[in-house]
């Protein structure tokens, strides 16, 4: 109900220019229909890594080189935020998931706050792509 006020209100404000309305509400949603993405296509033989817009993948094709292992890294991420008295930091633990191709890139597969919940997720991709899981966070293989 808010977001309709909210697109009234902003339609009411711009009646005379409804159309740089309109391209300002739309710019405004484009932040959340992008996410970044790596898309697989197997038959052609290539995969791309970019920005995923309402299902279509812009970014530049390359050859599918094949997969050399997946590995599991523990990250910290320190958020600041304050004010002119005080200064706070946020630290984030997470535990990023990525995809080690042939030709050395690097591909971010997941980002969870649960270790078990990341080794599982690649322990079933690594059985569909037959290669290994290699846990950087302990020195582990799986």
């Amino acid at each position: 109900m808010v977001g309709v006020v909210a697109v009234l209100a902003v339609v009411y404000l711009f009646r005379p220019h409804l159309l740089l309305a309109l391209l300002l509400l739309l710019a405004g949603l484009l932040p959340f229909l992008i996410h970044k993405c790596v898309e697989f296509d197997l038959y052609r033989g290539v995969y791309r890594i970019g920005v995923c817009l309402a299902g279509k993948t812009f970014g530049t094709e390359e050859p599918y080189p094949g997969v050399d292992f997946l590995f599991l890294k523990k990250n910290r991420h320190i958020t600041e935020t304050g004010s002119r008295y005080a200064r706070f930091d946020a630290i984030y633990i997470t535990f990023d998931g990525f995809m080690k191709l042939s030709d050395g890139t690097k591909a971010l597969l997941i980002r969870v706050k649960s270790k078990q919940k990341a080794i599982k997720f690649l322990e079933r991709m690594a059985q569909d792509l037959e290669v290994e899981v290699r846990d950087f966070t302990e020195g582990r293989y799986y």
